[in-house]
């Protein structure tokens, strides 16, 4: 069954969307590996690329994986986990907007 969201519900879910994100980066500034930052680097020049040629799909595939290794690298499983239940909510919108 699909979640049906309010105007209020898509602005009230990205304001704690934003506030996670910015608790992630801020744990992941402290405890990024080397490895990590590499790869991450390396995402953002891919997602720059698609973004030149209007190749949404993979610019959107590839901000999602940079989320994602952002998250990683905060290392704290519970954020990570309460970031991905909250944006399931509404990776739909981003797709559509």
């Amino acid at each position: 069954m699909a979640v049906q969201l309010t105007e209020a519900d898509i602005v009230h879910t990205f304001e704690v969307l934003a506030g996670l994100g910015a608790m992630s980066g801020r744990f992941a500034a402290q405890r990024i590996t080397d490895q990590e930052l590499a790869e991450l680097r390396a995402l953002h020049f891919e997602m720059l690329a698609a973004h030149a040629r209007r190749d949404l799909s993979i610019y959107y595939r590839l901000n999602a994986l940079i989320h994602d290794g952002i998250n990683a690298a905060a290392k704290n499983p519970v954020l990570a986990a309460a970031y991905a239940r909250i944006n399931a909510r509404v990776q739909s919108l981003r797709f559509r907007t």
